[in-house]
């Protein structure tokens, strides 16, 4: 194996069998910065770099153990926006507008053409071939076909310009300022949205999955769309009152909301909110990121902290003793060599088939084909098989007459 795929194997096995036994957060060892924003950039051979930002830019190719400064070129280190698309990695900063590193955040060029000296990058995105920098204050959306060496500005429709927060979806790219939240179906060509029952403060983030949009304000207020904007219903049952929901991040029928008060958990679509704080010593979370099965919350000084989703979820069922819905969780460790484990979640008594398959989508191993009672489900697999990527997915209907199905599909790679 690969030295440093093998470090990382190793890191990434120890702390995920920590938090299993733990049940809690727990803090990596950061770069000593502010930290931010959090990324990850894969050479495609199994290397991964961690990228955390706030005061500068770091890079951790051990999954957090070290970590070393990236700031050559970076004529402004206080880093507001960040984000990657292939190797190529964007940072937007507080006063020196947008940077480009092609080579792993080794050197960094300033790409503003087009975007005024001094302008305040708040938010970064793109979609398709291109990247939007949202700004505050007059500047309102700048828009790159050419992957940053020009810029045009792109507010057609919007009423405020002073952008908060940016996401995207399948439909189009959203942003959020003091008139609401905006979409563009036509890769920012022109604008349209409101408040459109948004209420309780500015609009402090953003996040979206394949069905919903969710917005986060400064009031501890959570709102849902499953209109993309053109309506929104407030979702904050068990949310903390009084807080910042600094950051979102929706995969499936799980949200999580970074605020000023810590982590909270949904795994119903928002409707109902828990507090997955345990072993978190810094409550104010700014950002997250999904690597393998593991969160890592950025915490400004606090820090880089990280816990397994499927971890999270347990936690919350647990502690209103059922389970509401279907899950298959990541599996764990991943990398792995030669066993893991795969644990999902059953609402009602379901027949269940759980297969893996390799990239040829041909059987490897059937692991379940059988009824289950409802709870939680964990089983293993010993891998026999030559090292790469596998998928496995579980097919699951209940026999209860409640005519509940579920089928998911999850990959993992096996390195040896």
């Amino acid at each position: 194996m690969h030295p440093i795929r093998s470090l990382l194997f190793i890191f990434l096995s120890v702390i995920l069998c920590l938090h299993f036994a733990n049940g809690q957060w727990t803090q990596i060892n950061g770069p000593g910065i502010f930290v931010r924003n959090l990324t990850t950039i894969s050479n495609g051979l199994g290397d991964t770099s961690l990228f955390a930002s706030g005061s500068g830019v770091y890079f951790s190719t051990n999954g957090g153990t070290t970590w070393t400064a990236a700031n050559n070129g970076l004529t402004d280190t206080d880093v507001r926006a960040f984000f990657t698309n292939g190797l190529n990695i964007y940072a937007g900063t507080m006063t020196g507008g947008v940077f480009l590193s092609t080579n792993n955040g080794s050197n960094w060029t300033a790409i503003n053409n087009g975007i005024p000296t001094g302008t305040f990058i708040t938010a970064l995105t793109f979609t398709g071939t291109n990247i939007f920098a949202g700004t505050a204050a007059p500047g309102g959306v700048f828009r790159s076909s050419n992957n940053g060496s020009s810029w045009s500005q792109a507010n057609n429709g919007m009423t405020y310009t002073n952008i908060t927060a940016m996401t995207k979806n399948s439909v189009g790219v959203f942003v959020a300022n003091s008139g609401g939240v905006f979409i563009s179906t036509d890769q920012g060509s022109s604008w349209t949205g409101g408040y459109n029952g948004l209420q309780g403060g500015l609009i402090q983030s953003l996040a979206a999955n394949s069905n919903y949009l969710y917005a986060g304000t400064t009031f501890s207020n959570v709102f849902i769309s499953t209109n993309n904007g053109a309506n929104w219903t407030a979702i904050h049952n068990g949310m903390p009152d009084s807080a910042y929901v600094n950051s979102l991040y929706a995969t499936g029928t799980i949200v999580l909301a970074g605020t000023s008060r810590g982590v909270y958990l949904s795994f119903d679509n928002g409707n109902n909110w828990s507090n997955v704080n345990a072993g978190l010593s810094n409550n104010n979370i700014y950002s997250f990121i999904l690597i393998g099965s593991s969160v890592f919350a950025a915490a400004g000084y606090g820090g880089i902290w990280h816990r397994p989703l499927s971890e999270m979820v347990t936690a919350v069922d647990n502690d209103q003793n059922l389970v509401r819905s279907y899950i298959l969780a990541q599996n764990y460790p991943n990398p792995f060599n030669p066993s893991t484990k795969i644990q999902y979640s059953l609402p009602v008594r379901s027949s269940v088939r759980l297969v893996i398959y390799n990239v040829l989508g041909q059987v490897v191993k059937e692991l379940i084909n059988t009824e289950q009672q409802a709870g939680y489900q964990t089983v293993a697999w010993n891998a026999n098989v030559a090292s790469g990527m596998y998928f496995y997915r579980i097919i699951a209907t209940s026999v209860d007459g409640s005519n509940k199905n579920f089928v998911e599909t999850k990959k993992m790679l096996l390195l040896k």
